[in-house]
């Protein structure tokens, strides 16, 4: 008994502690919601009650809902809900009680009270053993409940209650406090308000009456308003004092929001009435006050927008009134004393609307000749480009620029003939030159007797708009033209649209799909699982592709790739599905064509370098294990290039595949032909049984190469030269087995072609001489080891020296080597290229040097057909003009073999052209050996044309030779060419050469090839002694 005394006497205080410090914090708490919480936390803190909030009752929902809270429970509030509705059962608890009966409700036992029911589980888990409900009053009205929870049942004895009433009702008595000092200083407000409004009237009209602008009145009288209803927006307007109609205006604006339109075109000049209008969405009230002046017509109207909570009519009304009346005073003065002026402001504000308007404006007028423009705002100038100096006095065709042809002319100018309004499309074009499509509207104005007296026209930029329905236009026509199907189907995945191409690769027409599912296509080699993953990846991300195979109409199966999309609406919901598809039928027969030309030559069929690897690959294992040889042939077609120069590449293509049906038809069923590419074959024979079955099938071969071939009219004859080798003799790997059959052709084409040679060990070391040749021949040139020697070439009716040819040495270590020696080693190498160069400049370094010494005659230098063909001698001739300072090349003489004519022909003709242009001469070199026809002289027109020496050789042997060499001497004479004998050697051969008719000869009867300063020696004894007089008769 004693220790609930004293637990009772700490309660108590801890209540009085807890009152104290309420009444201090009512002093010092100038509004509500501060003092609810204050209220919460000092009961928690001095009280040391669990959990303590206030609820405000809310009669529209019909609930208790917290506003303040202190203490361990803030969870709690958001587990429960306190109804003041008694049908609830949360709506007869003890603050639904307190609230309802105005008296404290307590729980001593929180867990067994039938009132606390609905929360005793959130209770629990919050340790709340007991509670009281104290109503809250304002007013004397209870606006709501304070609830105080402690941790001990029964806490609330009778003293604790007294208590905590007591501090309900100080927590009453301080809201009743505070509405009565609202109430106060609102009626202090007031009585300020009232004393601002007359000083506001009193300042307004003595502003008023020292201002004589009706505007300045008007703006006065609407700031005025504005402080005087603490209005949210004002506008006003002024009627123009010469009409009687409520259409035009001085100005109109809006004193906080310049840019919304005025309502004052649809005012009532002689309605006194102030009219209110509410505004619902804004929550305000419209005011519409007229101004009058001493007549029975507005001056103007004032609209007020006041905040519906700030009006009251008994209040502000007098004072609108009074300032109605004083400005409508005001108004009339100012109106008499800018009667004059009024037409200039109207003036004014028309050009203010015009020049700040968002359209493209102008005046044309037209009284005048042509129409001028007599005015434009700047949204004209900037859609144009145009100042006002460029504008104003032009008509306005001017932007029409010089095209003249447009139908809208005619239109426009039969418009204005009749005084019509009119709006059309026209080009213009800005001042840049840019044009842009003007949608042009023109609308005539008239005076009072109905005369056109200007036009008022209206631009507008349509460019991007046309381009944009031009988009759609060609977009539509993309969808029907695209040559992939489209289909698109709605949220169903029913089909509604189809292009032409769908038709096209399916067979189906719109009409048979309309409606239906795309599954009607399917072709069933997809499983369930298949279409599953597709329409996952096309919800999940919007978007599928892949291949897959459909059925057309007629039932083929056809692959196709296949693109679906779907288009969602505002809100993420799928609307259609796009499918895009590419007929893949094609692309896999290309595919399938790709993979063969892989492996196969594209030309002829036969398999390539790689499938041919792969068989050797193969035939080589076999070989292994069968023990039989093995032959690989590398074949290759003799003289082809001079087929596709003479006859073209078409017809080279042509012989190459009939080359290759012979081959394949030559060989037996196990050997394999194919092309190397060019002209070159490979040929493998696996499991031969001895050399004679090669040796047969290799004649064969070469016989049906031999064979003539008739391509397109022409008649081609041809040989091979071939080299093969034998596996597992040929022990090589396979790049090796390869590169020896290589070198054995290379032997069979030294030596003759038309055959094939076996690959034998001495062929690869003659191939490495050659290369040893090469760069010994390289490091000559180079290092100086090279000459050129001089052999003259002599008239010999009067001994005149015409000209000397250069003849290439090679002073090599172990003896002096002739280009016979050498050149044929290098013909196919760049390096004859190099060495033709070094050539012509040494020889016309050295024709430079005679030619001061007061020798001039021609230098012959002989010119590969690699050099000549290459693409390369007219630079290199132009580049010794350049390079060396060479002024003149008439003193140089090209000598080309027929092996050089029997190419292109017309790449022959335009290199020989740019010689000429530079002034070389053009020799035909060993005339009368080959294949020279007529025509190449006849086309070519060489200056010389040097006869063979075997000819005179054999003239012995062969009497049908003298009749060779009088005919090349008629052909040279026929084509004005200087003709020249080759080789002559003794007295015998002048004698023979001189019956026949030639007088120029170059030979050792003459003199032999010679150094330069040899050379120089010789033209001095020559010309001194007359040695040409006893040629025939020698010392």
């Amino acid at each position: 008994m004693r220790k609930k005394s004293a637990q009772s006497y700490r309660h108590l205080l801890s209540l009085y502690a807890t009152l104290s410090q309420v009444n201090q914090a009512i002093l010092r708490v100038s509004d509500e919601d501060a003092l609810y919480r204050k209220i919460c936390h000092i009961a928690t803190e001095f009280g040391h009650f669990r959990f303590v909030w206030i609820g405000v009752a809310d009669p529209a929902r019909q609930e208790l809902l917290p506003v303040a809270w202190s203490g361990d429970g803030a969870r709690y509030l958001r587990e429960i809900r306190i109804f003041l509705h008694p049908d609830k059962p949360e709506g007869r608890g003890p603050a639904a009680r307190a609230f309802h009966t105005g008296k404290m409700q307590v729980v001593h036992d929180f867990f067994n009270d039938l009132r606390t029911a609905p929360w005793v589980a959130a209770a629990r888990r919050h340790g709340f053993q007991s509670s009281i409900g104290v109503p809250i009053a304002r007013g004397g009205q209870n606006i709501g409940v304070m609830s105080l929870y402690a941790s001990e049942k029964s806490y609330f004895g009778p003293p604790e209650q007294r208590l905590i009433r007591e501090m309900a009702l100080d927590i009453s008595f301080a809201l009743d406090y505070l509405d009565n000092e609202q109430k106060r200083k609102a009626a202090e407000a007031a009585l300020e308000n009232t004393r601002q409004k007359l000083t506001l009237l009193l300042d307004s009209s003595l502003s008023t009456n020292k201002k004589h602008d009706p505007l300045d009145i008007m703006r006065e009288f609407g700031r005025t308003a504005l402080s005087l209803t603490g209005g949210l927006r004002c506008s006003y307007g002024l009627f123009d004092q010469d009409t009687l109609t409520a259409e035009r205006f001085q100005n109109t604006r809006w004193e906080k929001d310049p840019e919304a339109a005025g309502h004052f075109s649809r005012l009532n000049r002689t309605d006194r009435t102030i009219v209110r209008t509410p505004l619902p969405e804004e929550g305000a009230v419209l005011l519409r006050l007229p101004v009058f002046g001493f007549s029975d017509h507005a001056l103007g109207f004032v609209e007020l927008v006041v905040s519906g909570d700030q009006l009251s009519l008994d209040r502000d009304m007098p004072f609108l009134s009074t300032l109605l009346a004083q400005n409508g005073v005001s108004l009339e003065n100012a109106f008499l004393v800018q009667a004059l002026s009024r037409s200039e402001s109207r003036l004014r504000v028309f050009q203010k609307t015009f020049e700040s308007s968002t359209a493209s404006l102008c005046i044309c007028d037209a009284l005048q000749p042509d129409f001028p423009i007599i005015f434009a705002n700047d949204m004209f100038f900037r859609l144009t480009g145009y100042s006002r100096a460029e504008t104003v006095g032009k008509n306005c065709r001017f932007l029409q620029g010089a095209d003249r042809e447009q139908k809208s002319r005619t239109e426009i100018r039969e418009a204005l003939k009749a005084g019509k309004a009119i709006r059309t499309l026209i080009r213009n074009y800005r001042m840049d030159g840019t044009p842009f499509m003007n949608e042009l509207s023109l609308f005539p104005i008239t005076d009072p007797d109905g005369t056109v007296t200007h036009y008022l026209g209206i631009q507008n930029d349509v460019t991007d708009t046309l381009i944009l329905e031009k988009n759609r236009e060609i977009a539509s026509k993309v969808f029907d033209m695209a040559s992939d199907g489209i289909l698109i189907t709605d949220s169903e995945n029913r089909i509604v649209l189809v292009n032409r191409a769908f038709t096209e690769i399916t067979g189906y027409s719109q009409e048979e799909v309309k409606g239906k599912n795309p599954r009607i296509l399917s072709s069933g080699r997809q499983d369930a699982f298949f279409y599953q993953t597709m329409w996952h990846e096309l919800l999940a991300n919007g978007y599928w592709q892949g291949e897959l195979w459909n059925r057309r109409k007629s039932g083929e199966l056809y692959p196709e790739w296949l693109s679906i999309s779907t288009r969602k609406d505002k809100n993420g919901r799928i609307e259609n599905h796009i499918g895009i598809f590419h007929d893949l039928t094609g692309v896999k027969e290309s595919e399938e064509r790709i993979a063969f030309l892989a492996y196969h030559d594209p030309l002829t069929g036969l398999p390539n370098r790689v499938l041919l690897r792969d068989r050797l690959e193969y035939a080589l294992r076999q070989t292994t294990r069968t023990g039989k040889d093995l032959g690989i042939l590398l074949l290759d077609l003799d003289g082809f290039k001079n087929v596709n120069d003479l006859s073209g590449h078409h017809v080279g293509d042509l012989l190459l595949m009939e080359v290759s049906r012979r081959m394949a038809g030559a060989v037996r069923t196990s050997d394999s032909v194919g092309r190397m590419g060019g002209d070159e074959f490979l040929i493998l024979f696996p499991d031969l049984t001895g050399l004679e079955e090669l040796s047969s099938i290799m004649d064969r071969l070469l016989e049906q190469v031999r064979h003539p071939f008739e391509i397109e009219g022409h008649s081609v004859t041809l040989t091979a030269s071939g080299g093969v080798t034998l596996y597992p003799r040929d022990n090589a790997g396979i790049d090796d087995l390869i590169r020896h059959a290589d070198i054995a052709m290379y032997s069979a084409k030294n030596r003759g072609k038309n055959r094939i040679h076996f690959y034998e060990l001495s062929m690869e070391q003659s191939l490495r001489s050659r290369e040893t040749l090469k760069q010994e021949l390289t490091r000559a040139l180079q290092n100086g080891h090279l000459h050129l020697l001089y052999q003259p070439q002599i008239d010999i009716r009067t001994g005149v020296l015409i000209g000397a040819e250069a003849l290439l040495r090679w002073f090599h270590p172990d003896g002096i080597r002739l280009p016979a020696d050498f050149l044929g080693t290098i013909e196919n190498d760049d390096l004859s290229i190099e060495l033709g160069r070094w050539v012509l400049g040494e020889a016309l370094r050295q024709h430079l040097q005679w030619k001061q010494e007061g020798q001039f005659f021609r230098i012959g230098v002989n010119i590969s057909p690699r050099h000549f063909g290459s693409g390369v001698l007219e630079q290199d001739l132009k580049n010794l003009v350049d390079v060396r300072g060479i002024e003149d090349l008439s003193g140089l003489e090209l000598e080309i073999t027929e092996n050089t004519l029997v190419s292109d022909l017309g790449e022959v003709q335009k290199t020989v052209r740019a010689c000429r242009e530079m002034g070389v001469h053009i020799a035909f070199d060993d005339f009368g050996t080959g294949y020279t026809s007529l025509t190449m002289v006849r086309t070519l027109c060489p200056d010389t044309l040097k006869v063979d020496q075997s000819f005179l050789r054999s003239i012995t042997e062969n009497p049908g030779n003298r009749s060779i060499l009088e005919s090349i001497l008629k052909i040279g004479q026929g084509f004005q060419a200087a003709v020249i004998m080759e080789g002559v050697e003794n007295a015998r051969e002048l004698r023979l050469v001189r019956e026949i008719g030639y007088h120029c000869i170059q030979g050792y009867l003459v003199s032999p090839p010679l150094l330069p300063s040899q050379f120089s020696s010789f033209l001095q004894t020559w010309q001194t002694g007359r040695r040409w007089e006893n040629l025939e008769n020698p010392p």
